[in-house]
């Protein structure tokens, strides 16, 4: 009788390991194009305002920092729906850990890249606002554990829309906020509006990649 339970169960975990895995690839990839996504629409913004700089340099240092942080917090949420129980909850221990985490490496990338283009000094200090980590932390471990009651449920496009907006605006806020509080001179009105599209627009970005990789999950496994 053992046998019989224990080698049915076997299936069932090959199914959810074969389910998870594609959908950790899938995030990947949507979440690189919402990283490059980010900052075409930031560069439109730039050259609209007239404040768009004659070399490339510093975009392509952005973009490789976009890019990185949209990566890792958006994969990092991915592997919470794994969980078949409490997934609310390791979503969103997930985002409380990875975006600290994010953040710095996205800093660091961003750094690294600016000194070998040469847009940046060489010994220019490495700042990490821990003001706008822990914030971050907060946000996207909130932003999570939403996630992960809504992956556990089918929940709608509209409720991870509602969810990531409600996110964006609430922690949005406070983070512009500390960024601006952390910057030693005034912050420009395009300043504001490029933070305003980083921080309140993001967290609704990578809750409807996470939503477009489940859905498209499960229509590949009813085909």
């Amino acid at each position: 009788m053992s046998e019989n339970v224990s080698v049915a169960a076997i299936p069932e975990r090959v199914s959810a390991q074969d389910s998870f895995l594609p959908q950790v690839v899938r995030v990947a990839w949507l979440s690189v194009g919402l990283g490059i996504a980010f900052e075409i629409l930031l560069l439109v913004l730039a050259a609209l305002s007239g404040t768009a700089g004659e070399s490339g340099k510093p975009a392509l240092a952005d973009l490789a920092q976009k890019i990185s942080w949209s990566f890792l917090v958006c994969v990092g949420l991915a592997f919470g729906t794994a969980a078949r129980k409490l997934r609310e909850t390791v979503m969103g221990g997930l985002g409380f850990f990875v975006a600290p985490l994010a953040f710095i490496a996205a800093k660091a990338i961003h750094k690294g890249l600016g000194q070998a283009l040469g847009t940046i000094a060489p010994g220019a200090p490495f700042t990490f606002p821990l003001l706008i980590a822990g914030i971050k932390a907060l946000e996207y471990g909130v932003l999570g554990a939403l996630l992960g009651y809504a992956s556990q449920r089918n929940k709608s496009l509209a409720f991870h829309a509602g969810a990531g907006i409600a996110i964006g605006l609430t922690f949005g806020v406070l983070l512009i906020w500390a960024g601006v509080r952390s910057q030693p001179l005034p912050v420009g009105a395009i300043d504001l509006a490029s933070r305003g599209i980083n921080e309140i627009l993001f967290p609704l970005g990578c809750s409807l990649v996470i939503y477009a990789s489940e859905v498209f999950g499960r229509r590949m496994q009813g085909a």
